[in-house]
């Protein structure tokens, strides 16, 4: 199977699903389907990377502005992130 490429604008501003909300329960951060997106009794589990985009994405903001911010907390020696 082809792997899908998928192409971003640098320059458009993207920002979280306004159906989804993200929640800290017990220390463990899931994501919460509301609305139209709702699919039986799910929540979904995420990690601190997630978490952190997921903060991020919450205002529109581009993806050399995120790249930039995720440099500031996470090392990237390789220059992967792109």
């Amino acid at each position: 199977m082809a792997e899908k490429t998928i192409k971003l604008n640098m320059s458009r501003h993207y920002r979280t699903n306004p159906d989804f909300i993200l929640r800290k329960i017990s220390g463990e951060a899931v994501l919460v389907p509301t609305g139209d997106t709702v699919f039986g009794n799910s929540m979904i589990s995420v990690n601190e990377t997630f978490t952190y985009l997921w903060e991020l994405f919450s205002e529109p903001v581009t993806i050399p502005e995120v790249l930039s911010k995720a440099k500031e907390m996470y090392d990237d020696p390789s220059g992967e992130m792109e």
